[in-house]
């Protein structure tokens, strides 16, 4: 468990998943990681959106490419990234500009799988501790 949310990057300050969207807007949806974008935005712009993402043009091409390799639309990506500045929506409000070093797929299956597994070891460990110290107390 540790693992996976070393993995997914909660802890660090330039790391969120994002997954794609097929809208004009944002480039990237934002499913994890809002909170973060949301301390690097400025406070004076005060129609800002950090639930989704523009990328730089240095950026777009390398993650399309991957994106394009991997041939899913429908998975979720984690970006280690840098905020360069805001960028406006064809809305009304601003959204987070980021030029993204890395670009990683999360294979969400295999990582649910994984904490339902640690999470059924926990609770057996919890359950035999109990028996143990109800075997001890009765002796």
């Amino acid at each position: 468990m540790l693992y996976g949310i070393v993995a997914l990057g909660l802890f660090s300050s330039d790391k969120i998943i994002v997954s794609t969207l097929q809208t004009t807007g944002p480039d990237y949806n934002v499913s994890f990681g809002q909170f973060k974008l949301a301390r690097l935005m400025p406070d004076s712009i005060q129609s800002s959106d950090v639930s989704g993402i523009m990328v730089t043009e240095q950026s777009a091409p390398n993650i399309d490419r991957y994106l394009i390799d991997t041939d899913d639309f429908d998975n979720y990506y984690l970006l280690t990234f840098k905020m360069v500045g805001v960028q406006k929506s064809d809305s009304y409000s601003y959204h987070p500009l980021l030029e993204i070093s890395s670009c990683r797929q999360i294979d969400f299956i295999l990582f649910w799988s994984l904490i339902i597994i640690e999470f059924g070891l926990v609770m057996l460990s919890i359950l035999y501790y109990r028996k143990y110290k109800r075997q001890l107390s009765s002796s």
